[in-house]
């Protein structure tokens, strides 16, 4: 369980992850300050989830007879999720329009942006965006592959219901705010588990990994935040 973690180290990115938890609740409908169980309970799903999809992706490289995990592996984990797929492949999209405004953009050093003075990681592997490099021509290709009765273009094109139910919900939600209440709430929107340049979210999840792998850095950052948007 989350809570069990010990070290004073585990604990403060716990504190930092059940922040993250609580306004990703309060973002989808509940109490903005949910019940404490039921944050760590989320928490661990959330965890267990990141865990098992990698775990899995893992398995089915080895029966591949490779030691790198690769989109595929991934991917087939969701063949029967179509718009699990779909989302995949729409944070793609948005992934790459924001890598290419990144590159047209000037890049100029930010304050917050120091090396943490305790990480036990190289200064090559601190990753320099949130947003990882993406192909989504492979993507689709993957996609394609899958035999899944529609082609990756045709899957972006489907009504996700569940999806637009939940963007009702949410609408009818924020008009039942107060202004205040409504600033935190459009705050707690922006809550993600995939902004962290420093890694903190690596370094919580693979603890808990109880396999090795054998990574490419580009890949791994590609792979391992496909995992987070699932």
């Amino acid at each position: 369980m989350a809570g069990s973690t010990g070290g004073n180290s585990d604990g403060t990115l716990l504190a930092y992850y059940r922040d993250i938890v609580r306004q990703m609740m309060f973002a989808n409908g509940d109490l903005e300050d949910p019940i404490p169980a039921c944050i760590e309970l989320v928490l661990d799903i959330a965890k267990y989830q990141m865990v098992k999809a990698l775990e899995d992706a893992w398995q089915h490289a080895n029966a591949k007879q490779r030691k790198i995990i690769t989109l595929e592996d991934v991917f087939i984990l969701f063949k029967h999720h179509k718009f699990i797929l779909k989302r995949l492949l729409q944070f793609a999209i948005a992934a790459e329009c924001v890598n290419e405004l990144k590159k047209a953009a000037p890049r100029t050093a930010k304050l917050d942006e120091e090396k943490e003075e305790e990480s036990d990681m190289e200064e090559d592997e601190i990753a320099t965006t949130s947003v990882p490099e993406t192909n989504i021509t492979r993507m689709k290709t993957v996609v394609d592959s899958m035999d899944l009765g529609e082609t990756a273009d045709q899957l972006l094109e489907l009504l996700d219901s569940v999806y637009e139910e939940r963007k009702k919900r949410i609408a009818s939600f924020g008009s039942e705010l107060t202004s205040e209440e409504y600033f935190r709430f459009t705050e707690a929107r922006q809550a993600t588990f995939r902004d962290d340049f420093k890694q903190k979210l690596k370094k919580w999840v693979f603890g808990d990994v109880p396999f090795s792998f054998s990574f490419h850095k580009k890949r791994f950052e590609r792979i391992f935040t496909i995992v987070v948007c699932l």
